[in-house]
């Protein structure tokens, strides 16, 4: 049995809606092979201004479209605006030659990008809105009521590290520390001097 040689040929666009501004959108190419023989060469174009097609992804790394085999073509466009429309078409040669032989088989698409709301998923906020917010630096000072009237401890760049803060709870617990240990001195009765 003869074999047969048809391709079809897929544009894509992503995204396929830009805000009304316009915005970057990327285009590809798909060209499948549907007949049972295979092509040589595969030649693409895309009239879009500012799309120059990158080379073929899918190949299996002999050069030949085969049989159910699909090779994808792509490029990125900035200022595309919603309504504009891009076609592609393509050419598959049987032979390394010119595509004159009655083997070879052309076919084309489009696609047209729609308005849609927001900014591209390219010009998306890095930071997820759902991301809690960080717990406040260790030494901040966050009024509450009941805390209201008492000071803002100090840092440990301020007073040196490791040190305690001079709130008056503080200010108290050192007093009576001081105090304590200055009756310990006085409440401790003191030695008998032997003499000899």
């Amino acid at each position: 049995m003869a074999p047969t040689y048809t391709i079809d040929v897929t544009k894509t666009a992503d995204p396929a809606s830009v805000p009304v501004t316009g915005g970057s959108v990327t285009y590809t190419v798909w060209v499948e092979n549907t007949g049972t023989g295979f092509f040589q060469v595969v030649t693409v174009d895309d009239g879009m201004a500012g799309c120059t097609l990158g080379a073929p992804t899918g190949d299996d790394a002999d050069g030949k479209l085969e049989s159910g085999e699909t090779w994808a073509y792509s490029c990125t466009v900035t200022g595309v605006m919603p309504g504009d429309q891009n076609t592609a078409s393509a050419n598959a040669c049987h032979d390394q030659g010119a595509c004159t032989d009655q083997h070879d088989a052309t076919d084309s698409d489009s696609v047209t990008v729609t308005e849609g709301e927001g900014p591209p998923p390219s010009q998306a906020p890095s930071v997820a809105p759902s991301q809690a917010p960080s717990a406040p630096p260790v030494g901040t000072f966050e009024p509450t009521q009941e805390n209201a009237g008492a000071t803002e401890p100090t840092t440990d760049a301020e007073f040196g590290a490791g040190s305690v803060g001079t709130g008056p709870n503080t200010l108290l617990l050192v007093l009576s520390l001081g105090l304590l240990l200055a009756s310990l001195v006085l409440i401790t009765p003191a030695k008998p001097i032997r003499q000899r």
